[in-house]
């Protein structure tokens, strides 16, 4: 499996950079995600 990071999303369109080498055309790109709020981010781990 390749990796990469997420760059910008516009939209329906994602840009991703891999570091290594692209993957095959025509593959699923697979995304994990963690969101964080913008209180959680304020407040930090320490509450």
């Amino acid at each position: 499996m390749t990796e990469g990071r997420i760059i910008q999303v516009m939209g329906p369109v994602v840009d991703v950079k891999f570091d290594n080498h692209l993957p095959e055309i025509y593959n699923a790109l697979k995304v994990e995600y963690k969101a964080q709020s913008e209180e959680e981010k304020k407040c930090g781990t320490n509450t």
